[in-house]
Parts: structure tokens; sequence; C-alpha cells
């Protein structure tokens, strides 16, 4: 498996891999890569692209710290390390940074198995109560966000 970040050329790819994503939101990643706000990383084998995750610098919405985002893989090929290894890149990417705190944020109810894995990664849950986070595949996507401390490399 290689890790890579992700170009114009794998946008047809991610949009396929995550299903309710389209090509904007991707286009709209490769310009914040290029303003140095983000990261888009893509992982592969034998040429296929079998997992994603997005990482913004300066965080989200109400969240000022580094957050991985779109965190997907092949559901053919869960639960084999391929999320863990990507969540890996982008801790160190944000010490590479400087940063001492990375977070993501889960569905708790609908990804419970994404929120074993986070915890089991040191992840904690920021706030108690989910809040509504948008659509996702039609309906009300509720989250919790999480957060982990990590050792600035400087």
């Amino acid at each position: 498996m290689n890790i890579r970040i992700a170009t114009e050329e794998d946008i047809a790819h991610l949009v396929q891999l995550h299903g309710e994503r389209d090509e904007t939101h991707y286009r709209g990643f490769i310009k914040e890569m290029s303003r140095g706000e983000s990261v888009l990383l893509i992982a592969e084998e034998n040429s296929a692209v079998i997992g994603q995750v997005g990482l913004r610098y300066y965080g989200i919405r109400h969240i000022n710290h580094p957050v991985m985002i779109d965190l997907r893989v092949s559901q053919h090929l869960q639960g084999q390390g391929i999320g863990t290894e990507l969540i890996g890149v982008c801790e160190h990417l944000a010490a590479v940074r400087g940063f001492n705190i990375i977070g993501i944020t889960v569905n708790p109810t609908l990804n419970a198995r994404a929120r074993r894995l986070y915890e089991r990664l040191g992840y904690i849950p920021i706030n108690k109560q989910a809040y509504m986070d948008g659509q996702v595949y039609g309906q009300e996507n509720w989250v919790i966000d999480m957060a982990k401390r990590i050792q600035p490399i400087i």
C-alpha cells in the first residue's frame, strides 16, 4: 500500500470511493492544498484508490485545530489497518507543522466502528452531545468531535 497526496487526476476515483461527494468538493480541496491550508491523502494499492482522508490544518466551523475529514476506506478492505495508517500520516503532518492537537468528527451512532477505532488510537470526545453536521445520503448526520494530543515536531 502507498499513501500519497491526491492530485486532480485522482478526483474521479475519490468520487467513486466516497459516494456522497462530488467533484466540486475535491476540486475545492485541491485549491486549499495549493494555499497550504489542507492536504488530501489517498491510499492506493496496485494503482487503485482504496482509501482517503482530508486534513484541514486550521480546522472547520467551530474547531480551530487541525481536523481530519472524510476518512474513507473501501468497504471490502476495512479492518486491515488502512484507516489507521491514513490517520497516522495526518498526525505526523500536523506535528511537523508544530500543532499539538488533532481532531476528527464522527457519527457515534451510525459509525460506531470508526468511533471505536479513534478511541483505540487515543482520540477522546470533546463534546458529549451530538450536533447536526449536515446531510449524508439524504439523512441528517449527527456527530461528535474527538481530539488527540500529539507531540509537535519542530
